[in-house]
């Protein structure tokens, strides 16, 4: 039977944004009656090389190109597809829309990578080209939503949002009498825009603190302070879990520029799920999920990074007051259990307009 849909994530399962952005709604839309397929372009491989420190692996790059235009060679004439970004990553548009011809097709958009493409001049209008195209553009913020609007294609906006039951660390005592307990996830793709934090720990006006850095690759790092102890831990899923039940403070710090605003706040999210106070810079979306500081603190310098520290530290009815708001915050507004009929009703409509 030909599928209604197909789904191509850029990676497998393993990478966040595929696992959140398209991956987790595949129960729901099975639910639905929809017979989806899907084919995600980076395997699993690819995903470790490059959170180890690896370089680009062109073999794994070339084999996944070629097997996805094998699947594409055999899906059915006219069957809608998904796109997470864009079929072919870092090859022009010339390339890629000869393989649209034959689909309508939705762009997923969580990341500004169209602003990392404009800076090269052989894929600077890519996006463009694809937007004019497509039947819609799924955007996980209002800042992508009005850069993609810009283009005349029209935008659906669809936040990155989370399960928040099996993430509550349901902890209601304030941080104790020890170093403040303080945490970053990610991966080493984006352990970058912990820079920025690092003159934070210099300060002397913190109080004592740990840092907790889980899925980051220490070797990778630059610049790292002395004044306070950081911890770097592998990543999992059972161990994610683990690791933000017991975190005080859980930071979200973005280096500035475009690229930074156009992410989804998806670390933002799990900490809120799991009741862990948060801080972030304020980003368009930061804000927004933050509802303008009400459900953790927003930092826009060093001063204010330490000041919101010393406070959750010290102030403990605020820090419970934010611990307790956290998970009703993502449970109406960025859980799955919100968003999924919605994502069902809206594929489900492309479906049948096949675009």
């Amino acid at each position: 039977m030909p599928p209604d849909l197909a789904i191509l994530p850029r990676f497998h399962c393993l990478g966040p944004s595929s696992r959140y952005r398209l991956f987790q709604f595949l129960p729901e839309l099975a639910a639905a009656g929809l017979q989806v397929v899907t084919q995600p372009l980076f395997g699993a491989a690819y995903l470790r090389n490059r959170y180890q420190g690896g370089g680009w692996p062109v073999g794994l790059m070339l084999r996944a190109y070629l097997e996805r235009m094998s699947f594409l060679r055999r899906l059915p004439p006219g069957t809608p597809l998904l796109i997470e970004k864009d079929l072919f990553p870092w090859l022009p548009a010339s390339f890629e829309l000869p393989w649209l011809r034959r689909h309508p097709f939705r762009l997923d958009l969580d990341d500004a990578v169209h602003v990392w493409y404009r800076r090269r001049p052989f894929l600077a209008g890519k996006f463009a080209a694809l937007a004019r195209r497509a039947s819609c553009i799924q955007a996980g913020n209002r800042w992508l939503a009005r850069e993609f609007a810009r283009y005349g294609a029209p935008v659906e906006l669809i936040p990155t949002v989370i399960d928040p039951i099996p993430c509550q660390a349901n902890r209601n005592s304030a941080p104790g009498p020890g170093p403040l307990r303080v945490g970053w996830i990610g991966s080493p793709l984006s352990q970058e825009h912990l820079e920025p934090f690092w003159p934070v720990l210099e300060r002397t006006d913190l109080p004592p603190l740990e840092l907790r850095i889980m899925g980051g690759n220490p070797r990778l790092a630059r610049g790292l302070p002395t004044r306070h102890r950081i911890v770097w831990l592998p990543w999992s899923t059972p161990a994610e879990r683990e690791f933000l039940a017991g975190l005080d403070v859980g930071i979200m710090p973005l280096r500035p520029g475009p690229f930074s605003d156009g992410k989804c706040g998806f670390k933002l999210l799990q900490y809120l799920a799991a009741g862990v106070p948060p801080i972030a810079t304020p980003t368009l979306a930061n804000r927004e999920i933050l509802g303008e500081g009400r459900y953790g603190a927003l930092a826009a310098d060093p001063a204010d990074w330490a000041a919101a520290l010393r406070r959750l530290a010290t102030d403990h009815d605020h820090w419970r007051a934010l611990a307790a708001a956290g998970p009703e915050r993502v449970g109406t507004a960025y859980s799955r259990q919100v968003w999924a009929p919605r994502v069902v009703a809206t594929l489900r409509d492309f479906v049948a307009r096949r675009g």
